[in-house]
């Protein structure tokens, strides 16, 4: 990435990295190409920001990792992660599933 001024990066996955300028300008790297994100109109004619468009592309990077096919893969979770009974005899805690729709949801 040595044609963007001090870029940080943003999103990494393994088909796409998201970078920033501090001039506010997002770029993306598909396969080594890289361009630039700027705002563009959906199918139903409203102009699609650019923030709302990487949004989407981190939503669909984090899909992808978590419903992806993978062999020797570990994944740590922090404390809250297990499902517990509480006295009330009610499950507290996410399931995987239910962790995975919350990062998605992002």
């Amino acid at each position: 990435m040595t044609n963007i001024k001090s870029p940080v990066t943003i999103f990494c996955s393994r088909d796409l990295t998201i970078t920033k300028e501090a001039k506010e300008a997002y770029y993306k790297e598909v396969r080594g190409e890289i361009s630039r994100i700027v705002s563009e109109t959906d199918q139903d004619g409203q102009e699609k920001s650019v923030s709302a468009q990487v949004s989407e592309m981190e939503a669909e990077g984090v899909k992808q990792l978590l419903y992806g096919s993978w062999d020797n893969v570990s994944i740590l979770l922090g404390a809250g992660a297990s499902i517990a009974k509480d006295s009330n005899a009610n499950f507290s805690g996410k399931t995987i599933a239910g962790l995975a729709t919350a990062l998605t949801m992002h």
